[in-house]
């Protein structure tokens, strides 16, 4: 997938192909909401500025303005800063590699991304410009079609493995199919696994043809929900989301932002909900502030990511060829999935924008099911590679200590080790590990909401 993120446009003069493409892409990007930086130079700039007579053409047909644009040479520091560097001709293309040979996985021509006939992006002839060259009228109608199809956005299947969600099933999805309208999404696979409650009949009182529904009348656990939308994903990234999470009014436009700056694979910021517990909302709070703190951490320094399973962004391939060899009775779907592509030198971002809030347990008895289904999944596999991980979470809890937080985050500390003693005995003697018991006070989102990025969650 190329990264679009930094966008240099390269052609001869710098006054009409590449200046119009750089102004075509950022309307463009405007547009579609694309936080994407473009610049455009010339190999050997001969005129200073663009003709009067094709400016005053361009800004009538496509509302762009180049009058006032100097003409620039590229350098060594606009090919160093670019993601992606896009040129009109061969000999563009050759003197930015002999500028910076090491760009050369980064350059490509403008016909052979956007898969048009190289022959109507010829320089004009700025001796004799005329609003009837047909030439001239060619290389602008090239140059608006190749940046639209340069910027078709990807597709998008949303996949949700759903049990017993009826109290929050109709609101996520709602907010789904409302954001779709804007955005090139494909489908919404939702896998129903042994639903007993009125999911299926919410879901399905839903009349969108957008919308999947596939039952399983057994639950069998997440990886073989996963497995069942499979034949039915035809976008080329693929949106793993919970049913019992609640999105803001952006929150597809954000993983499509994501995507085109080539943020794949990535997870998100997870963002508590208060509910009915003020002690167990302050508990999940530290807890998801030491994850989010970890997972930009090793963004940051490009090592193993754990994903949070609440919201995962991926290519279809790479969901596809992970979950298919995944074993049936993987409880820690989400770990295994980042440390497989990890293995294949394909390492998780972490995107803070992309964010999902959730209601997390309001009752020990709940909290202490939610943490030793969690651990029993990292000690189903992997088991001293998914330990350190912990570790590492628990160093940053000790990090984040401070006046008002350190009794939660040394009550936090304490359940976690007691938790972990269980997940090691239930492991072993448990027959079916990976289908525990569903936490109920978890699946009910209160209304109103809290604000989604509470300060004392920033990191």
């Amino acid at each position: 997938m190329r990264n679009y993120n930094k966008t240099l446009f390269v052609c001869t003069g710098n006054v009409f192909r590449s200046v119009i493409a750089e102004k075509l892409f950022a309307q463009k990007a405007l547009n579609m909401g694309l936080p994407i930086q473009i610049r455009s130079c010339g190999t050997d700039p001969y005129f200073k500025v663009p003709h009067s007579l094709l400016a005053h053409m361009v800004q009538e047909r496509y509302l762009i303005d180049i009058k006032n644009h100097q003409a620039q040479k590229i350098s060594l520091e606009d090919i160093r800063w670019a993601s992606i560097v896009i040129c009109f001709t061969q000999e563009h293309q050759q003197e930015v590699l002999k500028i910076c040979p090491v760009a050369k996985d980064k350059t490509f021509l403008i016909y052979n991304i956007a898969s048009i006939n190289p022959i109507l992006f010829h320089d004009v002839n700025y001796h004799e410009v005329s609003k009837t060259d047909e030439r001239l009228l060619n290389g602008l109608k090239a140059l608006k079609l190749a940046v639209d199809k340069i910027l078709i956005p990807e597709t998008l299947s949303i996949v949700m493995a759903v049990h017993n969600e009826e109290k929050n099933i109709y609101r996520i999805l709602s907010k789904l199919l409302s954001q779709s309208a804007l955005q090139k999404v494909q489908g919404i696979i939702v896998v129903s696994s042994g639903c007993t409650d009125k999911t299926n009949e919410i879901i399905e009182s839903i009349k969108s043809p957008l919308i999947t529904l596939v039952r399983e009348t057994k639950r069998n656990g997440k990886v073989t929900a996963f497995k069942k939308a499979i034949p039915f994903i035809t976008g080329e990234v693929v949106l793993l989301l919970d049913g019992d999470v609640d999105i803001g009014d952006n929150f597809l436009q954000t993983c499509f932002s994501c995507i085109h700056e080539n943020k794949l694979p990535c997870t998100g910021k997870v963002i508590p909900i208060k509910a009915r517990s003020s002690f167990f909302y302050e508990l999940s709070l530290v807890s998801c502030r030491a994850w989010n703190s970890l997972r930009e951490k090793s963004d940051k320094v490009h090592t193993f990511l754990y994903p949070s399973g609440y919201t995962i962004l991926l290519s279809q391939n790479d969901f596809v060829n992970t979950v298919e060899h995944m074993n049936n009775n993987t409880i820690n779907d989400d770990g295994l999935l980042s440390l497989f592509l990890f293995k294949k030198r394909i390492i998780f971002h972490y995107c803070e924008n992309l964010q999902v809030r959730v209601v997390f347990p309001q009752s020990l008895r709940d909290f202490f099911k939610q943490k030793i289904r969690t651990r029993m999944g990292r000690r189903q596999t992997y088991v001293h590679f998914f330990k350190k991980v912990e570790r590492r979470w628990r160093r940053e809890l000790l990090s984040l200590i401070n006046m008002r937080n350190f009794f939660f985050i040394f009550l936090l500390l304490l359940l976690d080790a007691f938790a972990r003693r269980i997940a090691d005995f239930k492991i072993k003697v448990s027959q079916n590990p990976h289908l525990w018991a569903p936490v109920s006070s978890t699946k009910e989102i209160p209304i109103p909401l809290v604000e989604s990025s509470p300060k004392n969650l920033s990191n």
